[in-house]
């Protein structure tokens, strides 16, 4: 069940107010509300600023509430059940994992729209974006380990589960960023060009890692739970930045264009082939080793920055089909291979295969497949 409203007013003539406030209740997770307050001030007749603060919520996944998984391995000539424990489960109750409940946001934002001449749109908004109770996977934990108490040993030996993981509310993060967007039009005759440079400047910000208290008994199961491996992806979620440049040409039904995207540096980390050295500052962060010296280093995959250009040309047969021929990342561009430099040779303590794809390339920035030729027609209504 679900009731919204909402209402616009012109305080002046420049000055607009608008709000927005919505109840709900799921069967799920119960009830949820959220509001919204935008603003707009014509500072002229081509200058712009606005505003807003708003609420929102994203529910629980069907596979987040109802997903298991049992993985079977062999060790030592033993069957070994590896458990991702749904989360009505007994199991996640008695590990102290709560029913999940809806990740909670609230949005700032402030801008400006601005329109110096006819062709020309500049837009740009700064934005705060501050995430409650994200739902993350936790990290495994084994069977037999002193530190989890008697009550989970004993149910996950009682169900023959050697290592469990769980789904969880557990991470704050603030994420704040720039948009910008520049729109250029231009039609003379027949002709027309179009300019768009648009990007994105952002960061991320762990806050808070809420970890139950059955997982706090050691250091070693505390670091476990939202690992920094885990912590690296959800900030590699987005690239620091990233910025695109679309420069079309047309005449009549003919057009040409290319696209620049540039892709900001992406962090990931291995998993980790020896503990870390004496003396770390984290002893639970992944390390690997040099094969020269057998030196300890971390094993932080740096995906440097990147551009691809493609190319199109597109001909109008008539207002409702057109074709297009093209090709994506004309100079085959990939991401950086996700080794360390140093510790490539496969001696079981190297970087080599570590990644998470096992492969040379992970899926970051703009993949690994590289040049792409492509041919589309498009039918529109």
């Amino acid at each position: 069940m679900a009731a919204y409203a909402e209402a616009a007013l012109d305080v002046t003539k420049a000055w607009l107010i608008d709000g927005a406030a919505r109840v709900e209740d799921y069967s799920d997770f119960g009830g949820v509300s959220t509001f919204k307050f935008a603003t707009r001030y014509k500072v002229t007749d081509n200058f712009n600023l606005r505003g807003s603060i708003s609420t929102g919520f994203r529910a629980p996944s069907l596979q987040q509430l109802n997903f298991s998984n049992t993985n079977t391995t062999i060790i030592s000539g033993n069957l070994v059940y590896t458990k991702l424990v749904p989360n009505y489960s007994d199991i996640a109750r008695t590990a102290g994992i709560p029913k999940l409940t809806q990740e909670t946001s609230t949005n700032y934002s402030l801008g400006f729209t601005w329109q110096p001449v006819p062709e020309l749109g500049i837009t740009v908004d700064g934005y705060q974006i501050d995430v409650k109770n994200r739902i993350v996977i936790s990290g495994l934990y084994a069977q037999g380990d002193a530190a989890l108490g008697t009550a989970l040993n004993n149910i996950l030996a009682a169900q023959g589960i050697g290592d469990a993981q769980f789904f969880a509310n557990a991470v704050n993060t603030t994420n704040r960023g720039v948009d910008f967007v520049l729109d250029y039009k231009k039609r003379w005759d027949k002709n027309h060009f179009t300019a768009l440079l648009a990007g994105n400047i952002q960061s991320l910000t762990i806050n808070k890692i809420n970890i139950p208290n059955t997982f706090k008994g050691s250091p070693s199961d505390s670091a476990t739970f939202f690992s920094d491996r885990e912590q690296y992806f959800l900030k590699a979620s987005a690239p620091k930045a990233k910025f695109t440049l679309n420069l079309e040409y047309g005449y009549d039904k003919l057009s040409f264009g290319t696209r620049f995207t540039y892709f900001g540096d992406v962090k990931e980390l291995g998993f980790g082939e020896v503990s870390a050295p004496a003396g770390a500052p984290d002893p639970f962060f992944p390390y690997v080793t040099l094969d020269a010296n057998s030196q300890k280093v971390p094993e932080i995959f740096d995906f440097t920055p990147k551009i691809t250009t493609d190319l199109y040309a597109s001909l109008k047969f008539s207002k409702t089909l057109l074709w297009t021929v093209g090709i994506d990342n004309l100079f085959n561009v990939h991401p950086n291979t996700n080794v360390i430099k140093g510790s490539v040779i496969p001696n079981g303590t190297s970087s080599f295969g570590d990644g998470e794809s096992g492969g040379p390339f992970e899926a970051v920035q703009m993949g690994f497949d590289g040049m792409r030729i492509f041919t589309k027609l498009s039918l529109h209504f």
